[in-house]
């Protein structure tokens, strides 16, 4: 299944999973209270964030050129990939959304 006998998630379920949505294991952050891993999104520049622990995960993009981002509050669970994928699209549509309102400005 997706758990160990501890209740943790296993890691190489969450890559498999963001393998297929164009995701890559950027680094692992660590604080006196969890785990965090964070990837990126190849495509879309688009940085994940997903605490194996709590089955957490959120999103951030960083808007070219400024010091604005545009984030998503924490959701859960990863493992839940209907879920995962339903708000990756609707994460991914405001990003082509700034990155084209950010293309006509620039003209």
């Amino acid at each position: 299944m997706y758990k160990d006998s501890l209740g943790k998630v296993y890691v190489e379920i969450i890559d498999a999973i963001l393998q297929k949505e164009g995701f890559t294991r950027w680094s692992t952050e660590r604080s006196e209270n969890c785990v965090e891993y964070h990837y990126w999104d190849n495509f879309y520049g688009i940085n994940l964030w997903v605490n194996p622990d709590t089955e957490e995960f959120r999103f951030e993009w960083a808007v070219p050129c400024t010091i604005f981002s545009i984030k998503c509050p924490k959701c859960s669970p990863i493992t839940n990939a209907e879920h995962f994928t339903k708000m990756l699209f609707r994460f991914r549509e405001c990003v082509k959304i700034m990155k084209e309102g950010l293309r006509n400005g620039t003209e």
